[in-house]
């Protein structure tokens, strides 16, 4: 390689790591990100240069950072949730609706969804509780049927009923 071509590969790293830090999200990376943004959408003297010494033209270089950036902006921010969107019976609800709608907790749909659970199930069957008068977490829930309860004694606590 050339010292020629080297030096081009150089000054073509440093618009590469511009619009790297441009598109970077996160509180942390905020500053540079800001001054990035600046040095490559706001005319300037050393952006021509570089790209001069990029072999670049500073105007594509800007209509491309421009379009990174727009594209950046519009993807979720990392640690901000997006409301899930769960599909029956005809209705689009986020878990929050649903847990409403079918006055289980919004906390158990997320584990539900979490655990793999079929829809229908997961919208269907109420919590069961523990021993202890909690909720069970995980798979457990309640059946629909009532005799099928049992009195929680075994059979020998049937028979002296």
């Amino acid at each position: 390689m050339t010292c020629q071509i080297a030096n081009v590969r150089l000054w073509q790293a440093v618009v590469v790591q511009a619009i790297a830090d441009a598109t970077t999200m996160g509180d942390h990376a905020r500053k540079d990100r800001e001054q990035a943004r600046a040095w490559l959408m706001q005319p300037n003297g050393d952006l021509e240069e570089v790209c001069v010494n990029a072999a670049l033209d500073p105007r594509t270089v800007r209509a491309e950072a421009a379009r990174l950036i727009a594209e950046a902006d519009m993807k979720p921010k990392r640690g901000k949730k997006v409301a899930q969107i769960i599909h029956y019976d005809g209705l689009s609800l986020t878990i929050a609706e649903w847990a409403e709608r079918s006055g289980i907790s919004a906390n158990t749909l997320h584990q539900r969804v979490r655990n793999g659970w079929p829809v229908e199930r997961m919208l269907t069957e109420h919590a069961q509780l523990s021993g202890r008068g909690q909720r069970k977490s995980g798979g457990g829930y309640l059946p629909t049927s009532v005799d099928r309860l049992g009195t929680g004694g075994g059979s020998s606590a049937q028979d002296c009923s």
